[in-house]
């Protein structure tokens, strides 16, 4: 019985390699935002109420700093709310 050449292979091999280390990064990002997510939200749980209205922040607004999804309003706009 005669084998096929054995190069194909490691081709396969390769390119399979790179989804899966493509996809480790991806997961290992996921995982270390989350964490900073995480920290961010114990930080900001720290502050007392005075602390956070020095820096014009409510509790509810916590999720979106961790997130970075919030926007600082500039003086006055909040009131406009």
């Amino acid at each position: 019985m005669r084998v096929k050449s054995s190069s194909a292979i490691p081709a396969i091999g390769a390119r399979a390699v790179k989804p899966r280390a493509a996809f480790a990064r991806r997961l290992l990002s996921a995982i270390n935002g989350w964490f900073e997510r995480r920290r961010v939200l114990a930080e900001l749980a720290s502050l007392d109420d005075r602390s956070l209205a020095d820096l014009q922040i409510t509790r509810s607004d916590f999720h979106r700093i961790a997130s970075g999804e919030y926007r600082r309003h500039r003086m006055g706009d909040r009131d406009a709310i």
